[in-house]
């Protein structure tokens, strides 16, 4: 739940009475339920986002000292894939028909003004993509897990999760940040729109795993982390169709028009009118897909909101990648199976990346068995 107060200090008050509560629930008891409950205070509204019980919620609504203005369901954004290419990897460097089609290597178009790239200087150009988390040791991602010129934060997933190493079903975060940032000149894999990151500071705000949907707060709180990092480009492809609560929206409202955050997220793939949110905000660039041939994707999202349309079917870009072979009786004669349809720039050799599988068949399907 949202909770929106009257003023900052009334946010500020209840913030302190709940840490106090938890503080003192923790103290005294040394079982499951007293583990530290997420509370998010809003930076930039008088809001927190806590999970309540019916009856917490029923006494905010009868204490009239309470200084509450709303309590509100959280939206839930979802994860917005793209249409990919099911094709095999290259053994030479590619530059997807994408680059070329946003111009993106065009002399004409300036690049931005930096020094160097260390996350600590106020001088680099930071870009913060909030997603999945970032395979850093792929061969064409050129940053390193603890390189100065990359930072990265895990948020409302898991504690296990390692925002530096998603598993090989959580690549879309690294497809994405491929698409921006792939080495060039390297002989293998792709280009990014950005193939030399000399003076950029990668920021990467992993929010998203296998269960692709988060509650708004989750990804306010990412925001939030990105302008505290210095961050000038926040990427978000994902998103609802509900509105989001006041809260989130006026964070969103015044990281763009105050702080000067130029905010990108995705139009959405309902292939509707319908609004998809935070993208179709009036602060932010709503993006919808276009089609190699510079046709509106079947899928994309078309309203009064969406800004800009971009490559959006068949993107080729970094991903991990496995193959699943087929424990057959001819070991030289094995049938081989993509797992993932975001391929190109794979970074395990393909000897590497052979998982023998059991099969059997039901009928009309096909099931393979982990052994």
């Amino acid at each position: 739940m949202i909770i929106g107060f009257v003023s900052e200090e009334a946010r500020e008050s209840y913030y302190a009475s709940r840490m106090e509560s938890q503080a003192r629930l923790r103290s005294s008891s040394s079982s499951s339920s007293s583990r530290k409950q997420r509370i998010f205070r809003y930076s930039k509204s008088p809001a927190v986002a806590i999970s309540l019980s019916t009856d917490e919620i029923n006494e905010l609504a009868k204490d009239p000292n309470s200084n509450v203005q709303y309590v509100q369901h959280e939206s839930q954004w979802h994860l917005i894939e793209v249409s990919l290419r099911n094709k095999l990897w290259a053994q030479t460097e590619l530059l997807p028909y994408g680059i070329g089609t946003v111009q993106g290597l065009s002399k004409s178009i300036p690049s931005p003004k930096y020094r160097n790239g260390t996350c600590t200087n106020t001088n680099s150009f930071k870009i913060c993509v909030i997603d999945t988390g970032l395979y850093v040791a792929h061969y064409d991602i050129p940053y390193q897990r603890y390189g100065a010129d990359i930072e990265g934060m895990t948020m409302g997933l898991d504690s296990n999760r390692k925002w530096y190493h998603p598993t090989a079903a959580n690549s879309h975060g690294t497809h994405v940040t491929g698409t921006i940032l792939a080495k060039g000149k390297n002989g293998k894999g792709v280009i990014g729109i950005i193939p030399n990151k000399k003076g950029i500071c990668l920021l990467v705000a992993q929010v998203y795993d296998a269960r692709t949907s988060q509650d708004s707060s989750v990804v306010t709180e990412a925001m939030e982390w990105c302008h505290a990092k210095g961050a000038r480009i926040i990427n978000l492809s994902a998103g609802g169709t509900e509105r989001p609560p006041p809260a989130d929206e006026a964070t969103i409202h015044r990281l763009v028009n105050e702080d000067g955050i130029l905010f990108v997220a995705s139009a959405g793939n309902r292939g509707s009118s319908v609004f998809t949110y935070p993208a179709s905000l009036s602060s932010v660039i709503s993006v919808g897909a276009l089609t190699p041939d510079n046709r509106r994707a079947s899928f994309s999202q078309y309203n009064s909101q969406v800004d800009l349309v971009a490559p959006g079917v068949d993107i080729l870009s970094t991903v991990v990648s496995h193959d699943l072979v087929l424990n057959e009786n001819d070991t030289e004669d094995r049938t081989v199976f993509q797992a993932v349809l975001m391929q190109y720039s794979v970074d395990i050799p393909k000897k590497l990346r052979r998982i023998p599988l059991d099969m059997m068949y039901c009928g009309k399907l096909i099931v393979l068995l982990v052994p």
